[in-house]
């Protein structure tokens, strides 16, 4: 996708990523029933992008990088809208955790949760942002089990 080029301005290249998005989140949003939550990876997409699929119906977005997802949740398009959902979809450090907690105020869920570590440091950071104003609310997480018990897979 190349929607978003030099010299457009930002509502240009929204109304340029819509055209481009919009008929292929609508055949996937009417070929899944309701109760299954559509999360768009969205890394490596611009801003007016992930607005331009916002205005099209998709709310939920995952990111796999967490700079790129602080900057993100804080650019102008983006950061005031409140039914905008972020999920970070990759393998979080456990150093990184404050940071994407307390940055990203629409992060609702960590679905990359391999260790003890890691659910402590973001149950930390989630008090701390609450107590600080910065979040308004909990923090989903996904565990990730290591079934097979490879020591060289993730999980607890």
């Amino acid at each position: 996708a190349g929607a978003a080029e030099g010299g457009e301005n930002a509502e240009e290249s929204v109304e340029s990523w819509k055209s481009e998005i919009s008929p292929s989140l609508s055949a996937v949003q009417s070929s899944i029933p309701s109760t299954v939550r559509l999360v768009a990876v969205s890394k490596t997409k611009p801003a007016e992008a992930l607005l331009a699929a916002y205005e099209a119906g998709q709310s939920y977005f995952g990111e796999n990088y967490v700079q790129e997802l602080c900057e993100k949740s804080q650019h102008p398009l983006l950061r005031n809208l409140d039914d905008l959902h972020y999920h970070f979809i990759g393998r979080l450090q456990s150093n990184k955790a404050s940071v994407l907690v307390k940055t990203v105020r629409q992060l609702e869920c960590v679905e990359t949760v391999e260790t003890i570590k890691l659910a402590s440091k973001l149950n930390r950071a989630v008090s701390e942002a609450i107590t600080e104003g910065k979040r308004d609310s909990v923090l989903k997480i996904m565990i990730q089990v290591n079934s097979s018990g490879e020591p060289q897979k993730g999980g607890v």
